[in-house]
């Protein structure tokens, strides 16, 4: 399977999100100020893979997402991206030492286990601002 690249340029041209292609295999999505999901499509066609600029690739084909201890959504590129404007997928960062160690994506539900945060770790949950309510689009 692979992504259409051109549909979700047409949807983020509908939902307001700035993206921009940055090969014939990728595209990029800006979702926050500081978050660029990037979905893409190996050179070869027959995998695909999405994640945040610059952080470890996190999916492939559908973005499974837990939403309780035993439930799940599964989300295309569509789906993926109105649920990040509506709320309901979050942006998840990492830091460790005050430096970015990881960042992705987490649906508002899901329960979150830190009884291993290490000292001097931290999880910073985000949710992305609407857009046109907020500077998302001036990266």
């Amino acid at each position: 399977m692979t992504y259409d690249l051109k549909a979700i340029e047409a949807i983020c041209l509908k939902n307001q999100l700035k993206c921009a292609f940055i090969s014939d295999y990728e595209i990029e999505v800006f979702v926050a100020s500081d978050s660029i999901l990037i979905f893409a499509n190996t050179v070869e066609g027959n995998d695909n893979y999405l994640g945040f600029r610059g952080m470890p690739w996190h999916s492939h084909e559908k973005l499974i997402l837990m939403t309780g201890d035993s439930t799940y959504v599964e989300y295309g590129p569509s789906e993926l991206l109105s649920n990040i404007i509506s709320g309901h997928v979050m942006i998840v960062t990492q830091y460790g030492n005050g430096v970015i160690k990881d960042k992705w994506l987490a649906h508002r539900d899901e329960r979150m286990d830190i009884r291993y945060i290490e000292p001097d770790e931290e999880l910073r949950i985000y949710r992305t601002p609407e857009p046109g309510i907020s500077s998302l689009n001036e990266t």
